[in-house]
């Protein structure tokens, strides 16, 4: 007993530390200036070795929001020719453990493409990330997240698209919805497009 008890107070001494206190021979002088903090200095960065993703890899700001026909798109504001432009981002959505674009949403791919077209937007880079529900381990998500992204991009590509495009896959590290459920699980197995600038 006697031997944990000094164990203890051993234990919380060493990992609360000894601090030291003022020396009462200082003067309120010295005091003041022992514990004045050093400004850091500014440094200077060399943009050769800048780690940061880049500006223009950044995407667009956009919100999700629920169109007048009830679908869920990202809505956001593309500068086009010194004009911003709003764009209705499709979300393509998948059936349970399936990667296929269905023809319905294939009919939004199709106007989002035209609009690209419209506004001459080929030359910019569209950010594709696949996402999955729940059910599926880790490592399964993923690769079905990169075939969904990958689906997704084809049928762009099919309609004309001829932008240049990333992908990739959050498998199910982002979900839109939260609650364990059918809806929130066919919310969350989607595929989410981005414009880059």
């Amino acid at each position: 007993m006697r031997k944990s008890i000094i164990s203890a107070v051993c234990c919380i001494a060493i990992f609360t530390g000894c601090g030291e206190g003022p020396n009462p021979d200082m003067k309120s002088q010295d005091l003041r200036e022992t514990t004045k903090k050093e400004k850091p200095e500014a440094k200077k960065v060399d943009k050769k070795l800048d780690t940061a993703i880049p500006v223009e890899k950044i995407p667009y700001e956009s919100e999700m929001v629920s169109g007048k026909d009830g679908k869920v798109y990202n809505k956001t504001v593309v500068p086009v020719n010194g004009k911003n432009v709003d764009y209705e981002l499709p979300i393509v959505y998948f059936d349970f453990d399936k990667f296929e674009v269905t023809p319905s949403m294939m009919s939004d791919l199709e106007v989002f493409a035209q609009k690209l077209k419209d506004d001459n937007l080929m030359d910019r880079t569209i950010a594709i990330g696949g996402h999955c529900d729940e059910w599926g381990a880790d490592e399964y998500n993923i690769a079905l997240g990169l075939k969904r992204a990958k689906a997704t991009e084809e049928a762009l590509k099919s309609l004309g698209v001829t932008t240049k495009t990333t992908l990739t896959s959050y498998g199910e590290s982002k979900p839109v919805c939260m609650a364990h459920n059918k809806k929130c699980w066919t919310l969350n197995r989607r595929a989410e497009i981005k414009i880059l600038p």
